[in-house]
């Protein structure tokens, strides 16, 4: 009886998983036995691999099984049947390949996995792979065969490979060998049964910040397709390759992207970062600059349209009633007014972002909750089960744009390119005026602008209201104030009113501004919200409290 075979798909390689399923079900009716686990929160690679190979082999316990992955192509059909027969030749409890390529490739999982494995196999470790400690901790347990050819690439004198890559490694392939590990590219299956060969898998990169790589996947959205997705570095920004884990599982969430790799000098057909030296006016928005690049280079044919979701993820229900921001050190706008935010939503605040970020927030504007995350993915499942999420132009807030979640910015009045074209649940605040909606069913709260109020408005000239009227005037009751100077204009009114200065003050410029708001649009400039404006036109808006 021939062993059972047993895959586990993980998230990030469900398209690999599935077409190796139909390749082996074609090549010789093999039944797969599959396996799909949630990854526990917090948990990386190669923790969490070596973790759900536990939950297999808890699964299939006192069993044993041949273990696959989505990168090992069986290349000849009988392949599981000939594993089964050498496994009872060697009489071991464990059946492994045989010719490895120290220094580099010393361990692979692949093969027949002993009946005890589950309580052999490590529990939370995160030094190596299980295939590792099972060899270092049980090797006469161990058989070795040469069914089976594991060779991860062509390495160089620092130890870098490139990939194999098929037909043209072809030649390396042993005849006597049923199993080949590792194919990522499953250049194999392609050559092997060409009736499986779907579109090409596209590579593309980046070198930029994490908001930049969540920005770019509305291009790759627009295009369709399927993409491998390669971080690395050049000295430009931060650096990202070294936050890949932070970054990893949302895009990998995405159905569009198969998996995030670090960069080993694969051959990539858009890179996303090629957008920085064109990129001049940053009154377009940066996810705009990408697709600019892309058109250029001919990646797509026509501009996305980002007024539309490009991400998708699970919203946690943790956070279904909460009210989420986040606040980076990067273009903060001191006209936003959180302190408001503070005190109308209180308890309902959940902070995202770095412990020196909530710091910084709680010292400034007060104490609200704080949320740790692990990774992107995280932040982007609580903001997307949110009431509404509230922030500066950050990575938080290209995942709640990304989403096209209820949203309201803290606008940057020199760098705008995170303006984007309305989807009806987004605020754009540069001068501080903005709504905040309630969520207990009471009316909502309007904070003013901290710009354009009306003492703006006060001229040392005095105001054209048209009809040939000059001067500033206000009505009260049936008498018509109206005088040549500001200041002679509001204290009648306070004579006879009695009201406060500033009130009297107030309703003078209220009023004749409503006169002739044109002239007063002329004359009263506020030059720190041009670049605002230009970006909010470039948006297509034609309403907004600045315009």
């Amino acid at each position: 009886m021939t062993l059972p075979v047993v895959l586990n798909i993980a998230p990030h390689e469900k398209r690999q998983a599935e077409k190796l399923i139909r390749y082996i079900k074609e090549l010789d009716g093999t039944e797969v036995i599959t396996m799909k686990f949630d990854d526990p929160p917090g948990m990386r690679y190669p923790e969490v691999a070596n973790w759900a190979f536990r939950q297999c082999a808890k699964a299939m316990r006192g069993k044993p099984f041949i273990w696959i992955e989505a990168d090992s192509i069986p290349l000849k059909a009988g392949w599981a049947k000939a594993l089964t027969e050498e496994y009872e030749k060697v009489g071991k409890p464990y059946l492994y390949v045989k010719t490895l390529n120290p220094p580099f490739d010393n361990f692979t999982g692949i093969g027949v996995q002993g009946p005890d494995s589950y309580e052999q196999s490590p529990e939370g470790f995160k030094d190596g792979g299980f295939d590792e400690w099972l060899v270092r901790n049980y090797g006469e347990l161990i058989g070795r065969t040469d069914l089976i050819q594991h060779s991860y690439g062509f390495y160089d004198g620092k130890g870098d490979a490139t990939l194999h890559e098929f037909p043209r490694d072809l030649s390396l392939i042993r005849s006597d060998a049923v199993l080949f590990h590792k194919d990522q590219k499953q250049g194999l299956i392609d050559h092997l049964m060409p009736s499986l060969k779907g579109d090409d898998v596209v590579n593309v990169s980046t070198v930029g910040d994490l908001g930049d790589a969540v920005l770019s996947l509305a291009t790759l959205n627009h295009r369709g397709g399927m993409y491998d997705y390669y971080l690395r570095d050049n000295g430009a920004t931060k650096g990202i390759v070294n936050r890949i884990h932070i970054l990893k599982p949302l895009l990998e969430a995405q159905p569009y992207i198969g998996s995030v790799r670090i960069w080993k000098r694969e051959e990539i057909q858009w890179a996303s970062e090629g957008f920085r030296p064109g990129w001049h006016d940053r009154t377009f928005t940066l996810a705009g600059a990408h697709a600019s690049h892309a058109l250029s280079v001919g990646f797509i044919k026509e501009m996305p349209d980002f007024s539309k979701p490009w991400l998708t993820v699970e919203p946690d229900k943790k956070f279904s009633d909460r009210v989420i921001i986040n606040r980076s050190p990067r273009y903060n706008n001191d006209s936003f007014q959180w302190g408001q935010v503070v005190k109308f939503y209180g308890d309902r605040l959940v902070f995202l972002g770095l412990p020196d970020e909530y710091a910084a927030f709680c010292r400034a504007f007060g104490n609200v909750q704080y949320l740790v995350t692990e990774n992107m993915l995280e932040a982007a499942k609580a903001i997307a089960a949110s009431k509404l999420f509230i922030g500066n132009q950050s990575a938080c807030m290209t995942i709640a744009e990304g989403l096209k979640h209820p949203r309201i910015q803290e606008g940057s009045l020199w760098c705008c390119d995170c303006v984007y074209p309305s989807a009806n649940n987004a605020q754009y605040v540069f001068d501080g005026s903005m709504t905040l909606p309630s969520f207990d069913g009471g009316e909502g709260l309007v904070v003013e602008s901290q710009l354009m109020g009306w003492k703006n408005y006060i001229l040392n000239e005095v105001p054209n209201c048209g009809r040939g009227r000059y001067g500033w005037y206000y009505q009260h009751n049936d008498v018509m104030i109206c005088e040549g100077a500001f200041e002679f204009a509001w204290k009648r009114l306070r004579k006879l009113t009695q009201w406060a200065d500033e009130v009297c003050q107030k309703a003078v410029v209220d009023f004749t501004v409503a006169l002739n708001p044109q002239w007063f649009e002329r004359k009263v400039k506020l030059p720190q919200l041009d670049v605002a404006r230009r970006a909010l036109r470039n948006a297509g808006y034609t309403e907004h409290p600045i315009l």
